[in-house]
């Protein structure tokens, strides 16, 4: 699988449309307008969604810090 490089204070462009469903604790995302899924835990899930609202890598770093 090739690698993909961001630039932190650029802005991911990922989809803002996709259905979430919820199984065993997971989140599976479904993107319909380009078929394709994917799926996260709730901290991965919480990164997406603020991603997709065009948040910088590095606003995203910045708001979990790690512990």
């Amino acid at each position: 699988m090739p690698s993909i490089d961001f630039e932190l204070d650029a802005q991911v462009l990922l989809p803002t449309q996709f259905t979430d469903h919820l199984i065993r604790g997971m989140h599976l995302l479904i993107v319909a307008e380009r078929p394709t899924w994917i799926v996260l835990n709730d901290a991965e899930f919480d990164a997406f969604k603020q991603l997709s609202k065009r948040v910088t890598v590095r606003e995203l770093l910045n708001s979990h810090p790690q512990q």
